[in-house]
């Protein structure tokens, strides 16, 4: 039996296998069955790279990566592009990180660019319809220059 089969048994048996620090390590709510663990034993580096491959950088993060020095010239900040900052007060992750829209770019099923203005646009169609979705820096934003003016009107007075 090869990797991708074992991975894909164990996950059939509710065996979750994952990587950490040099070890090839399980979760599981019950004990998984001695064949299963056997196999992982007989098969193990081959099942490291394959796991080791999943955990490559998104591609969100890949293309920002790319077009860093452009978008920061159009007043992205780092943590704008790239923060994963995500808790109970705040969700708030960079633009890098929205999984949904990035997937459809990967999966070729919409595009994205970067415009004269500094946005990054993503465009698709879905169900028969054209979509676009615009991401711009914080510095672009009507509401926060709103609000960087009402602080500013505060500190005159």
């Amino acid at each position: 039996m090869d990797a991708a089969r074992i991975i894909k048994r164990a996950s059939r048996e509710g065996v979750r296998l994952y990587y950490d620090r040099g070890r090839l390590k399980y979760r599981s709510r019950r004990k998984p069955p001695e064949s299963l663990i056997a196999e992982l034993r007989k098969h193990k580096t081959e099942i490291v790279n394959l796991i080791r491959e999943k955990k490559e950088i998104p591609y969100g993060v890949r293309w920002c990566l790319r077009h860093k020095q452009e978008l920061l010239k159009h007043g992205w900040t780092l943590p704008e592009l790239f923060s994963r900052k995500i808790t109970a007060r705040v969700h708030k992750p960079g633009i890098a990180w929205l999984s949904i829209l990035w997937g459809r770019v990967e999966a070729g099923k919409a595009s994205v660019s970067i415009t004269d203005k500094g946005f990054i646009l993503f465009m698709g169609t879905s169900a028969g319809r054209d979509w676009t979705q615009t991401g711009y820096p914080d510095s672009r934003n009507p509401a926060y220059r709103k609000k960087l003016t009402c602080v500013h009107q505060e500190r005159e007075v």
